[in-house]
């Protein structure tokens, strides 16, 4: 039994090389943008406990 006969799976293999070759040249990238979006999120998690934290105080 082959793995990829015909059918609509055989369309989507022949693009397969472009999108490996697009996804180790951007897979740097996506990395940093996650990283940023985490740093940003941590900041104001960071930011909403210290805040908690005077109010608790008052």
């Amino acid at each position: 039994m082959p793995l990829f006969e015909g059918g609509r799976s055989r369309y989507l293999i022949q693009y397969l090389p472009c999108l490996l070759l697009l996804a180790t040249f951007s897979f740097e990238r996506a990395v940093a943008n996650v990283r940023q979006l985490y740093a940003g999120y941590h900041r104001r998690v960071v930011a909403a406990i210290a805040a908690d934290n005077l109010e608790q105080e008052k």
